[in-house]
This record gives C-alpha cells, structure tokens and sequence, in this order.
C-alpha cells in the first residue's frame, strides 16, 4: 500500500474548502431559526432550509460548465469565491435589528452565496484531484485517499459552525458584548469574513498549483453532450434521456416554488415531476450503448444511474439533520446550566447538536481509511466494495432514524418546562416551551448519520471524478452534487411539507415518529434499489478493471493483495 503524500497545493485547496464548508453550514444550522423568529412556521422554515441548499446545489452546475470553458477552474473558484462573500456579508446586514429584511436576506442566500457555493464545491474537489500527476503508478490510490481527507475537511469546518456559530446566533455572545437580538448578525460577520479569507488564500496559493493544458479547461463539454442526446433521440432511450434532463429545470422551479406557497397542487406536481426525471434518466443511463456512441460521453454518462440512486435516496435520509433533527432538539432542554429558568440564559442551537456528526466523521474518516478497510481488506484478500460501503452507510443512517423517534417518543412523555427555547418555533407570539429532557441524546442519531455519511458520500464523489475523461470531470462533479444535494432536498423539501400535520410548531401536539418511519422506509427503498442499479449498470463498475482511466468500485482479485505487499 502506497504512503500517501499530498502535492503542496493541495493545502490552498483544502483550506478554501474548509473556509467554505464553515460558512455553509452556518446559514444551513441558522437560516430555520431565523426564518421561524420572523413568522415561518416549523414546516416551511424547515422547507425553505432544504430549497435553499437544492438551489446551492443546482448552481454547481454553472460552476462546473464554467470550468470547462475559457474562463477555467481557477477563475471560476476565484471569482464566486468573492461573489460568496459578498453575499454572506449582505445576508449579515440584512439580520440587523433596525434592517430586519428578509427579501433582502434572500437575495443574498439564494442569490450570491447559492452561486458562490456552486462555483466553489464541484471545481474544488475536481482541482484538488488534478494536483496528483497521472505517471504516478499510486495517483489513483492517492487520489481516492484525498477524497477521503478532503470529506474530513468539509466537516472541521461544519464543527466549528455547529459548535459556536449556530448558538452564537440564536443566543447572542453576552462574554463579549453581543446581545441575543444582534446574534444572527454577528455569526454571519463571521462566517463571511471566513469567506473573503477563503478567496485570498486560494488566489495567494496560485503558483503552487499543477496546471492542467490548456484544452482541458477549454473543451465544450456542454454541447458534446447535447450533440450525443441529440444523435440517440431517435432511439426509445434516447428519448426517455431527453426527457429526463428537460424535467430537472421544471423540477427545481417546482420545488422551489412549492417551499414559498405550500399549495397542495403543487406538492402532487413535484412528486409526479420528480418520479419521472429519475425514473428516465436512471432507466435510459442503464443502456448508453443502446442510442449513444462508444466515447467519452457515453463513459461518462454510464455513471448517471449510480449517483443518482445513491444519492437520492440516502440524502433523503441525510437531510433530517437539517430539518427534523434540529426541531427535535430545540424543543429539549438546552439550557447550558439547568438551574437557569430565565429567558435571557444561554441556550445551545438545535444546530449545536449536529456538531456530533462531523465529528464522527473527522474521527471515522481516518480509522475506516487507515484501520478498517485495510484490516478487511487483508482478512477477504480484496478491496471492499462500493456495495458493501454504501449498504452499511444506508443502514447506519436508517437506524438514526429509529433512535431519533425513541428519543421523541421519550421526549412527549416528559414535563414541560416553564422556559421558551430560543431555536423553537413561535406560538401566539411566544417561543414553545423546552420540555424536561437532555437535549444531548441527540448526539446519538447525528453521530449515526455522519457514520453513514463517510461509507457513501467520499465512495460516490470518487465514482464521479474517476467516472469521467479529464475534460467532463468538473462536470460530472457538478451533477453528482446536483444528485447528492439539490435532488434529495427538493425531494425532502416535498415530504416536509407534505408531513408538516406531524412537525406542527408545537412538536407534542404533532407525530414526529412516524415521519422517522417513513423515511426509515424510503431508506429500505433506497438500499433495494441500489443493488438493482449496482447489478445493471457495465461490468466495469463491478469488477477489478480500469478501462481508459474510469474507476473500478470492486475488485474480484484474490491475489491483488500479496502481490501489491510483495
């Protein structure tokens, strides 16, 4: 096994990513609270969280074609860097108390730091990725040893946000002078002078890093794509193909809209939306060969099915950290000293909590890389699979699912305490009452979910740079970001609201364990429907073979293990 060592670039690239992820999460663990203290109800403050990260996600998309044409990777990353942080700093003044706006919070989250969030996460990763030199016999073992690294660095950032920003902003920073109602804006200052750091540090790294020739950032990779839709539509798959990719713009539109006006019209058209797009994109990308012509487009789009049903259905599960968990955990007591009954205490975030999960991941990530997998590997005499990772992911994720209803049930059966919880929805004017249990159980499913995390998302982000010739990577990025983030939160975004008579503002008056059923259920769904894909989709992704530098997901070699020790 190879010692990996990391080009001296790679340390600008992570460090913007680290910027990034930390302000990220501080608008993903704040925006709830923020919107429910401003008149937003459970649901749809839980919903607008979701749409906004889809449309952060969505917004990878013109990241990575701007990548792939003349204006290139560093300046893509460069320039939404600072769009990024632009944005953060209008959201922060838009939370002013004598401000108070929230249009014009929105045009800075969904605006500038969606964008800057899309310009940054697909080219990162992509760049961070091409620092390995390909004569290098151990690039692709490094490679995917940097996927892993490059996982645990997005989450040392998400930790920080969880453990001070988020509390900062719902409670204030007294020890300084920072009052409870100037919170919201003080965390965002924050986050977004980490953001404009991000931006300087990535532009003072640029003559460390490996530059790929000048084609490779210049090729029209969008249009290759729509000239090989276009040559197969007159095939059933070629058709079926095309009218998956034309749902994704109706879909998000849809969704988007249904967070804003909760119609119930809408909720059936996004779901019947929904079904179709994936259904046809996963059955058409099944077959490429049958209406596309062997080639780079076609390589790439074999990996569509994967990621897309990976992706979806354990986002799915995934997102309860953003939405249900947090609601949950406000409404326990997280008062940081007991005996304190007055409003004025400091309180703990809902979003404190989710501190759990990166954590995990930062602790996991280099015990499954260094220990686990190793020692299996040795034990079995080949590599474990991507089947065998991303099955053990879904499983870790469904089980937080059905801890976090116990809690819940545990939690109705308390007192109510005499103390309003910052982070809780408002009812007749007055936050909802705390009730008498340890909001800290709730490390237990966040810490579950962060376990599944690291056994699926790093295994799909490496399936889409390996997945792609070196001209569609950024691209191919791009759409699984769009598959792991901006899918599954639309989806979720349509299942909040349509549950929202279970996640009422008051959550004893509601039926919160049953919509942890229901996505324990989808979760099941998810792993079923994995297998299916995994087991159609070409050989390659189920066998030891590299072919034209696409990755291999399992290798079937009992004697890869002696002769690569020997």
């Amino acid at each position: 096994m190879c010692q990996t060592m990391f080009p001296a670039g790679i340390i600008f690239i992570v460090l913007v990513e680290f910027c990034e992820r930390l302000c990220y999460y501080t608008f993903a663990g704040t925006q709830k609270t923020w919107l429910q203290d401003r008149g937003y109800s459970n649901s749809q403050s839980s919903s607008i969280n979701l749409i906004w990260a889809e449309v952060c996600y969505v917004c990878c998309f013109v990241g990575g074609w701007l990548a792939s044409t003349r204006v290139g990777i560093f300046r893509t990353i460069a320039i939404l860097s600072l769009a990024y942080a632009i944005g953060t700093y209008l959201s922060a003044v838009a939370a002013l108390p004598n401000v108070n706006s929230v249009p014009f919070y929105l045009v800075g989250t969904f605006g500038l730091v969606a964008l800057g969030s899309g310009g940054i996460k697909p080219n990162v990763c992509t760049m961070g990725a091409n620092q390995f030199d390909p004569a290098d016999p151990d690039a692709e073992e490094k490679r995917a040893s940097f996927f892993l690294y490059f996982y645990l660095t997005i989450n040392v950032g998400s930790a920080i946000s969880h453990a001070f920003l988020s509390s900062w902003a719902t409670s204030g920073v007294p020890s300084i002078g920072v009052e409870i109602e100037y919170g919201y804006f003080f965390a965002w200052m924050v986050a977004a002078s980490f953001m404009f750091l991000a931006f300087l540090v990535f532009v003072a790294g640029y003559r460390s890093y490996r530059k790929l020739p000048p084609a490779a950032d210049e090729e029209p990779v969008v249009r290759l794509f729509v000239q090989a839709l276009k040559q197969g539509s007159s095939f059933a798959s070629g058709k079926l193909a095309i009218l998956g990719w034309a749902l994704i713009p109706l879909f998000i539109l849809v969704s988007i809209v249904n967070a804003f006006a909760e119609s119930p019209t809408l909720k059936i058209v996004s779901a019947v939306v929904a079904v179709v797009c994936i259904g046809s994109l996963v059955i058409a990308h099944l077959n490429n060969k049958a209406f596309l012509p062997k080639g780079d487009v076609s390589d790439c789009l074999d990996c569509v099915p994967l990621l897309l049903v990976g992706n979806l259905f354990f986002g799915i599960l995934q997102s309860t950290i953003a939405s249900v968990f947090q609601s949950q955990a406000c409404q326990m007591d997280t008062r940081r000293d007991g005996s304190d009954f007055s409003y004025e205490g400091f309180q703990y975030s809902g979003d404190f909590f989710r501190l759990a999960n990166p954590v995990t991941i930062v602790i996991g990530t280099p015990l499954l890389d260094r220990v686990i997998y190793p020692f299996i590997r040795q034990v079995i005499g080949k590599e474990v699979s991507i089947g065998c990772k991303v099955v053990s992911g879904f499983s870790f994720a469904i089980c937080a699912q059905i801890v976090a209803a116990s809690i819940e049930y545990a939690r109705k059966g308390a007192a109510v305490l005499p103390v309003p919880s910052h982070c809780a929805p408002k009812v007749d004017g007055e936050h909802v009452h705390m009730s008498d249990i340890n909001s800290f159980y709730m490390v237990a499913p966040y810490a579950m979910v962060g376990i599944g995390e690291i056994m699926v998302n790093p295994v799909l982000q490496h399936l889409a740079y390996e997945g792609a010739p070196s001209s569609m990577k950024s691209l191919l990025q791009a759409f699984n970001l769009f598959a792991m983030g901006a899918l599954p939160n639309g989806v979720a975004s349509i299942i909040s609201q349509a549950l929202k008579q279970q996640v009422p503002n008051d959550l004893n008056k509601g039926d919160l364990p049953l919509v942890y059923f229901i996505n324990s259920g989808i979760g099941l769904l998810g792993i079923v429907s994995f297998f299916a894909v995994f087991y159609l989709s070409p050989e390659r992704f189920r066998h030891g073979r590299t072919e034209k530098g696409v990755c291999t997901l399992e290798s079937d070699s009992e004697t890869e293990v002696s002769s690569e020790e020997g």
